[in-house]
C-alpha cells in the first residue's frame, strides 16, 4: 500500500525551498504599493469627443428651467424666448433671447422638459415665479447663417 503523504509537510517543504524567491517578489510587491500610494491621484478630464459647456454673458446664472412645450427641440447654444400662458390663455414672454446652455437630455435630466439657460439673475428670478404659476414654453430664434 502507499504511504500517504502529509500535506503540512509538502507545503512545508516548499516554504524552505522557495523562501527567498518568495520574500524577494513580496519585498517588490510592497514597494509597488508603497509607490503608487505616493503617487498623486490622476485628475479626472473631460473626454475628447465632449463639447465643453457653453456659458452666458460675465455675470449670467444657468438655471434649470421646466418647459411645457418645444422643450425637446432645443440644442446646446441656441437662443430663446420663455412664453408663459396663464389660465386665460394670455401669453406673455418672460424671458427675452437667453441662452441654451445645455438640453435636458445632456444635462442628465431624464425628461425633456427640463432646460439649461443661462440668463440675468433678475431674469431667473422672473422665470422661476413665472414657472411656479402657468407652464412655460420656449420660443427658438433662427441661428444666423454667417452670410449676407
Amino acid at each position: 500500500m502507499p504511504s500517504a503523504r502529509d500535506p503540512r509537510a509538502a507545503v512545508r517543504r516548499l516554504r524552505s525551498r522557495y523562501r527567498r524567491p518568495l520574500a524577494a517578489a513580496l519585498a517588490a510587491l510592497a514597494t509597488l504599493i508603497a509607490i503608487s500610494a505616493l503617487r498623486p491621484a490622476a485628475t479626472p478630464s473631460a473626454p475628447d469627443n465632449v463639447p465643453a459647456m457653453q456659458v452666458g454673458r460675465p455675470g449670467d446664472v444657468t438655471v434649470p428651467v421646466p418647459v411645457a412645450v418645444g422643450g425637446g427641440a432645443v440644442s446646446t447654444g441656441d437662443i430663446v424666448d420663455l412664453v408663459a400662458v396663464d389660465g386665460t390663455g394670455t401669453a406673455r414672454i418672460v424671458a427675452a433671447r437667453v441662452l441654451v446652455t445645455e438640453p435636458a437630455s445632456a444635462a442628465g435630466y431624464s425628461s425633456d422638459t427640463v432646460v439649461l439657460l443661462s440668463m440675468s439673475e433678475s431674469a431667473a428670478l422672473e422665470v422661476t415665479t413665472a414657472a411656479d404659476q402657468a407652464p412655460l414654453a420656449v420660443l427658438i430664434h433662427p441661428r444666423s447663417s454667417g452670410t449676407t
